[in-house]
């Protein structure tokens, strides 16, 4: 495994360094003093434990600094300190050695004789140097971060300014990474809130346009036989008899938009939830197998269900999950040829069951199945069919996927294949 050195690690040698060196040089001068006094004349072990000492200070500070790597930006300045202090003690150190040269101690003890307050100032002056040196040297190391943190403010306003979405560049690892992570992170997600509410609205608006759409023809068509029934009076009671038929089958056509309007927009709610128990899946199946069955063999379909396994359990709801078979079952019923077979089948798979619902169409091409979950979707037929309100499917793939199943259709030859999958209870998991 390849190992990066980072800025703390860097920090933590130099100040381990330093630190070692303070132990080791104050323990000698301990040593000095000692044998000065004639207290402790085994200066050689002094020293030497004084240089355990400082090793074992460097390896403290080392393993503290590379322990607590979160805090990489008072590291980064921390080194920067450390660094801009040893350039103006490496210059007081050359300064020394300078000083030590005959020819310049000569030198500077005629001048300090003669022109003491000169020298005063002069040194001053050097005193000032090293100042401006050690700022110098800090604001030289630290310019990149504060380039950076401008950058960081400079890209928070253009976010500001132009939307969500804009990344920022993320450079070094300490805690303005993390800072420009987590701003990218709320960008994007900002961005998706503002993406997912703009396409709710979207739909919203067209689900007002589609409802207002289909709601007018029959409405439309009640106050038409409303204001005829007006002009012709109650005499001709056989037009008044097919008038109020037309008017009831309307406002039943509408009450069932209305009901399925109410139950797939309670069904697309984020707290809707369902009543969820364990049931044997065969005991559903039996049910619709009696009350479909009976249906569809008195309409002339031949009825065939096939099930390949027993007391299998999965959790559903079971009102739910009813409605959604009874709305396949529906859109079988309305849409296959007359005389022809209606088939369910269920099979058991490893971690859950399939159901599958086919019926023979009497016309395969007026069925676009990537659009047949949509709303309002009702084939190739004009949308004055009174038909149905396109809205049975959407709710039947909105139950299934509240259930943690699936649903898919396809065509095969000139027969439509619903495929539901619903995943088996398991005890274990219900915990």
């Amino acid at each position: 495994m390849r190992y990066k050195i980072q800025v703390r690690h860097v920090t933590g040698i130099l100040v381990g360094a330093a630190s070692g060196k303070f132990v080791y040089d104050e323990m000698d001068l301990l040593a000095r003093y000692l044998k000065m006094k004639g207290i402790y004349s085994d200066t050689d072990g002094l020293r030497f434990f004084g240089g355990l000492l400082a090793l074992a200070v460097f390896g403290v500070v080392c393993f503290l600094f590379s322990k607590y790597g979160k805090n990489g930006l008072g590291n980064y300045l921390l080194l920067s300190v450390v660094v801009s202090l040893a350039v103006v003690i490496a210059l007081v150190f050359l300064s020394g050695f300078a000083i030590q040269v005959p020819a310049v101690q000569k030198a500077v003890r005629e001048m300090t004789e003669q022109q003491g307050l000169l020298i005063s100032g002069i040194l001053y002056i050097i005193f000032v140097v090293l100042i401006f040196i050690f700022v110098f040297s800090f604001r030289f190391l630290v310019k990149s971060k504060v380039n950076y943190i401008q950058y960081i403010t400079s890209e928070v306003r253009q976010i500001e300014k132009n939307g969500f979405g804009r990344q920022i560049k993320v450079k070094y690892q300490d805690e303005l990474a993390e800072l420009s992570l987590g701003i990218n992170n709320m960008s994007l997600a900002l961005k998706e809130k503002q993406d997912r509410e703009k396409e709710q609205e979207e739909q919203k608006n067209r689900l007002i346009a589609d409802i207002s759409h289909d709601l007018r023809t029959p409405l439309t068509s009640i106050i038409g036989y409303t204001e005829l029934m007006k002009e012709d009076g109650f005499s001709d009671k056989e037009k008044c008899g097919q008038y109020l038929e037309v008017i009831d089958r309307r406002l039943g056509n509408m009450k069932t938009m209305v009901d399925q309007l109410f139950e797939y927009t309670r069904l697309t709610q984020s707290d809707y939830h369902l009543n969820l128990q364990p049931v044997k899946l065969n005991k559903l199946l039996d049910y619709i197998n009696f009350e479909y069955g009976s249906i569809l063999k008195n309409m002339d379909f031949k009825w065939v269900m096939e099930v390949e396994f027993q007391d299998t359990v999965i959790l559903a709801d079971e009102e739910r999950f009813m409605r959604a078979m009874g709305n396949l079952l529906d859109n079988a019923k309305k849409y296959s040829r007359p005389q022809t077979e209606i088939r369910l089948d269920g099979r058991k798979r490893k971690d859950f069951v399939q159901i599958e619902l086919s019926n023979e169409l009497e016309d395969p091409d007026k069925i676009d199945t990537t659009c047949i979950f949509e709303r309002f979707y009702k084939g190739n037929q004009a949308r004055l069919s009174e038909e149905g309100t396109g809205l049975g499917l959407p709710i039947v793939k909105k139950i299934i996927e509240l259930h943690g199943g699936t649903i898919g259709v396809k065509t095969l030859d000139r027969r439509i294949v619903f495929t539901v999958e619903m995943p088996l209870y398991k005890k274990e998991s219900a915990r």
